[in-house]
């Protein structure tokens, strides 16, 4: 958890970009999951590394505030495989 008295983290090149934008729709690219989603990020579509491939997300007014990482899965699912029972096996007399 971040102090209250520093600023919300946002990574540099994402900041840049935030300069530079005017009113029209921006595509980013994140490798940082840590970055904090801010109010001027709104209506813009971000892909965030997840450790495999890139996560395509368009940030809306309820993202506000929390980070990149909490919109990209890093884990697979583990599924477990279920044991075939054998019916040709040979019943006792």
């Amino acid at each position: 958890m971040r102090s209250s008295w520093k600023l919300p983290f946002v990574s540099y090149l994402i900041a840049q970009k935030l300069r530079l934008k005017k009113d029209e729709k921006i595509s980013m690219i994140s490798k940082l999951r840590n970055s904090t989603i801010t109010p001027k990020m709104l209506n813009s579509t971000i892909k965030v590394y997840n450790g495999m491939k890139y996560n395509v997300f368009q940030v809306k007014e309820e993202h506000v505030g929390y980070k990149l990482g909490n919109f990209t899965i890093t884990k697979k699912r583990c599924i477990f495989k279920k044991k075939m029972k054998n019916k040709n096996k040979k019943k006792g007399k």
